[in-house]
């Protein structure tokens, strides 16, 4: 069984969903993974409603679950259960010979933060590759609204003349700046790796350019910085109203840069920070303390 069948009939095994979507290291091989490496199946369930989705999970996998799991979906309201990034995350599920790791997060919510950036978490996993095993034209847009401002701020961080290997660098690192987990349990050439490894995959994503990037016939990539400053405000509305509240130019590259990694240090430390502790409750303290060991092992063994 491929790739895509297991993760197929994973999700057949599940509740029926609007969208399901597969990314990460265990789908898109990194650069500095050995053969014998498996990391887990990330994948992604869009649903309509999180908590009647675990409820009616539960009674089809209860393998799924830890007992504290159970316990707090079963009996935690709705609001509390989607937490600060209103996704829930379980891992360590064995099925069909691989390791599984998924999360479940509302159409709603999904949506609202491709588009609005009103939290980074979602938003900036599904600017690298992903594989779309069932979606929505009304999703594909949202991914792809995320992705279009994501190209546009790795150009804004890049020189105006530069390589499209600098761009997708620059784009592939946004979801990790400011994050404890870079300090503490990630690979330190965590991106570099994400980029060797899926170059031609990110090169098919974001093929289609804008009239402010030029490619020259050696590859060199040419940016129009004028041309540029103009698309700023097809930028998210949450860093939008974040430069207004700042008193940040819309016409000067310096404090747009500042203003971007402030925006994204503020949440990326946060939510990420929320989401462990909040995964304790749905995911158990075993599995999740696991998880981090592996990232823990992974870590000091690039070094």
């Amino acid at each position: 069984m491929d790739l895509i069948e297991k993760t197929k009939a994973f999700a057949s095994n599940r509740p029926e969903a609007l969208g399901v979507f597969c990314y990460g290291s265990g789908v898109f091989k990194q650069d500095s993974y050995l053969p014998s490496d498996t990391p887990q199946i990330d994948m992604l369930f869009v649903v309509k409603d999180m908590k009647k989705w675990h409820l009616e999970n539960m009674k089809m996998n209860r393998k799924d679950y830890p007992l504290t799991g159970k316990l707090y979906i079963r009996f935690a309201p709705a609001k509390r259960l989607k937490g600060y990034n209103k996704v829930t995350y379980l891992s360590h599920i064995k099925e069909n010979g691989s390791m599984f790791k998924y999360g479940v997060k509302e159409v709603d919510d999904f949506i609202d933060e491709l588009n609005t950036w009103s939290t980074f978490f979602m938003a900036g996993r599904f600017q690298k590759p992903i594989l779309p095993i069932k979606s929505t034209n009304e999703l594909d847009e949202a991914i792809n609204l995320n992705r279009e401002a994501a190209f546009l701020i790795a150009t804004l961080f890049c020189d105006e003349v530069t390589t499209k290997k600098e761009v997708l660098t620059k784009l592939c690192s946004l979801s990790y700046i400011g994050t404890i987990r870079m300090q503490i349990a990630e690979n330190p050439r965590k991106v570099e790796n994400i980029v060797n490894g899926n170059y031609l995959d990110l090169l098919k994503v974001y093929r289609n350019y804008r009239d402010y990037i030029f490619i020259s016939e050696d590859g060199t990539v040419l940016i129009d910085r004028e041309k540029q400053l103009n698309y700023i405000t097809i930028l998210p509305k949450c860093i939008l109203d974040y430069f207004i509240n700042h008193h940040i130019s819309f016409n000067n590259i310096d404090s747009i840069r500042i203003g971007i990694i402030d925006f994204l240090k503020e949440h990326n430390k946060k939510e990420e920070a929320l989401q462990i502790l909040e995964g304790f409750a749905t995911n158990g303290l075993y599995r999740s303390t696991l998880y981090i060991k592996k990232k823990l092992e992974k870590k000091f063994k690039t070094q």
